[in-house]
């Protein structure tokens, strides 16, 4: 029985021994911690406790570490006049080259040091970003100066109170005052420079005497509210109050007593001030104070002065709010289909939101900066394009109709106009070789189609030498001017017919040096006459005699460069568009063509109260082709019923004595 008992014992105790495992204590707290992600060491607090007069200053750190406990630097030792010594604690403060350095033993150590510096009334502490915060709590020091720097390091400077009777001097200051008018309320801005002399802390009182409402105090010193004044605890040396808020009143008077104050008075440009008083009138540049408008006032006030002053609210004009340096229209006449046309504005925008367009002509295609945009049209009715900051040139395609009767184009073609007029506008207009312009007008300038220099001089010759030939064969001089103007005219207008007017006077002229001179001086004039005739005919009679204005008149080229030149920036060539477009619904752009013949104008300063649309009236070479049949008719007509007269000239010469002379 006992056999069987101890069995079932020793079964029901084995499983229990089997699941606990022993291990030192250390090694278990070891395993319990989390494991860090960090090895970070810092000083919550430096506390500074004793006395400088006993000379037993003491320095106490306190703080946390995690991880491996890594040493961190925690005071700057650079110049050597800081001295720590007599350390104890769950700490080690150790000195670097540069820096005293603290080595935790424990999560949560403590060490106090002895703390010293060369002198026996000032402690200045150069704190790393390590160190949160410095405490002091020194029977005879207080604290003079704090500065944190933007990396998170800190300055502290403690001095000794003195108990003497030299150390209650009275803080000075000098006032640097600024008030802001604008339209709906009065703003101002106080900068007091507090010089304190004495090695402690005192207290200086700012009182607001103008019905300030102050909204925001930026001073490295406390303050407190004591009977409506503000007293701030202003630390030794130059502390400077800067604060800010809402006027309420229109009297300025100063906040402090000061020997020197400085007052700048600026306004919104829409706010014209009126200040009274016998305050002497300074420079702004002299009150060192921020100015936001142009046009401040300053003074300089002495004790017991103050300012009054009364604001008006201006009338603002009416002003554009945009200007527009150039536009070039360039415009497209095709021999069937609509006008093309693209205008180019050059906008310096100053604060407009968009520009207006009107919806004539009508267009196709708007960009900016050579980005495409989505055309927009506004509840007035017209194309809105956004505009930037700055300048900018803003493209327009449009296209519009052109009347066409008869072989003859004539109409008006619309310039897209801004409300603001252009410092300098140029329009091209351009027709292909089939197009010829007989009238071209814009604005105060019209163009009339002209005969080139080469028309006109083979009109001439053809004219005098046909005229000088008939005459010589003896017809009439009424009817010999009338046959010779219809054949120098239709020469002069038909290449071909030229050559054959040519020809004709060209054997009248031998005909006449045969009379003239011997045999072979005849057949030398007459090689002379033919080279003479057939450079002349083929100088000018294989020329068209219809050129474009912008070729055949030395104004018109004249016009041109000085548009372009004007227009320097604005250039229709092709330019690049981006590989991607940001918006697939965009319109599509077309290129211009660039024609033949063209019309050049410029204007500078265009009014833009009114329309001013280009006046063109065209004739087709289709047109010329009948007319020059016409001119070709008439020549013959006029010719057959003068054939008589000729054929007897010219028989009467052939059978005259000196030609028979000088053939025997």
């Amino acid at each position: 029985m006992q056999r069987w008992f101890i069995a079932l014992l020793v079964f029901l105790t084995v499983p229990l021994v089997a699941q606990q495992v022993t291990m030192p204590l250390a090694e278990y707290e070891r395993l319990r911690r989390p494991e860090q992600a960090e090895n970070v060491t810092v000083v919550d607090t430096i506390r500074l406790t004793g006395s400088f007069k006993e000379r037993n200053l003491l320095a106490t750190f306190v703080g946390k570490s995690v991880g491996k406990h890594p040493a961190a630097s925690i005071l700057e030792a650079a110049d050597g006049a800081l001295a720590i010594w007599g350390c104890s604690g769950n700490a080690l403060i150790t000195r670097a080259e540069s820096a005293f350095q603290i080595t935790p033993l424990a999560d949560s150590f403590s060490a106090t040091c002895r703390i010293g510096t060369a002198g026996s009334d000032r402690l200045e502490l150069h704190a790393t970003s390590d160190v949160l915060a410095i405490d002091s709590a020194l029977a005879d020091g207080d604290l003079a100066s704090a500065e944190r720097n933007a990396d998170g390091s800190s300055r502290w400077t403690f001095v000794r109170q003195s108990g003497g009777g030299n150390e209650n001097l009275a803080a000075t200051a000098t006032g640097h005052y600024l008030v802001t008018l604008l339209p709906e309320e009065t703003r101002f801005r106080y900068a007091i420079v507090v010089h304190n002399p004495n090695r402690s802390r005192r207290a200086f009182e700012v009182r607001l005497r103008s019905g300030e409402h102050l909204q925001q105090v930026d001073a490295a010193a406390a303050y407190e509210v004591v009977d409506g004044a503000y007293r701030f605890d202003v630390p030794p040396g130059d502390i400077t109050l800067v604060l800010t808020g809402q006027f309420t009143g229109d009297t300025f008077t100063p906040p402090v007593d000061a020997s020197v104050q400085y007052l700048a008075i600026e306004n919104h440009p829409i706010v014209r001030p009126m200040i009274a008083g016998t305050t002497k009138r300074i420079s702004a540049g002299e009150v060192d104070v921020p100015i936001q408008f142009r046009g401040p006032q300053a003074f300089l006030l002495g004790k017991g002065e103050s300012l009054r002053w009364t604001k008006t609210k201006l009338e603002v004009l009416h002003t554009v709010s945009y200007a527009v340096s150039s536009i070039q229209h360039q415009f497209f006449v095709p021999t069937d289909g609509p006008v093309l046309g693209e205008s180019v504005f050059g906008i310096d925008n100053q604060g407009a939101s968009d520009v207006k367009l009107p919806l004539a002509p009508e267009p196709t295609y708007v960009s900016i900066q050579n980005e495409a945009l989505l055309m927009t049209k506004g509840a007035d009715g017209q194309l809105t394009v956004p505009l930037s900051a700055g300048r900018q040139d803003v493209l327009v395609q449009h296209r519009q109709s052109l009347r066409h009767f008869l072989g003859f184009g004539i109409g008006k073609l619309t310039i897209p106009q801004l409300s603001v007029p252009a410092t300098a506008l140029g329009v091209v207009v351009s027709y292909p070789h089939q197009w010829l312009p007989l009238v071209q007008s814009f604005s105060s300038r019209t163009i009339f189609w002209s005969p080139s220099v080469e028309t006109i001089v083979l009109f001439l010759v053809l004219l005098l030498w046909t005229e000088r030939m008939l005459a010589f064969l003896g017809l009439p001089l009424g009817q010999r001017g009338m046959l010779a103007v219809s054949l120098a005219l239709t020469g002069s207008a038909i290449g071909a017919f030229a050559v054959l007017v040519g020809i004709g006077d060209a054997l009248l002229t031998v005909l006449w040096l045969m009379q003239k001179r011997k045999w072979w001086k005849t057949l030398l004039a007459t090689g002379v006459a033919l080279v003479i005739g057939a450079l002349l005919i083929g100088t000018f009679g294989t020329r068209t005699a219809y050129r474009s204005p912008a070729s055949s008149g030395a104004g018109l080229a004249s016009g041109r460069s000085d548009a372009l030149t004007r227009n320097a920036n604005v250039n229709f060539a092709p330019q690049e568009e981006k590989a991607e477009a940001d918006y697939q619904g965009l319109p599509a752009r077309f290129q211009m063509p660039t024609g033949e013949r063209e019309g050049v104008f410029s204007q500078d300063m265009l009014s833009a109260d009114r329309e001013h649309p280009v006046t063109v009236l065209l004739i087709s070479s289709g047109a010329l082709w009948v007319l020059g049949a016409l001119l070709v008719a008439i020549s013959l007509l006029i010719a057959w019923r003068a054939r008589r007269a000729i054929v007897e000239g010219v028989q009467g010469k052939m059978a005259s004595p000196e030609l028979v002379t000088t053939e025997a």
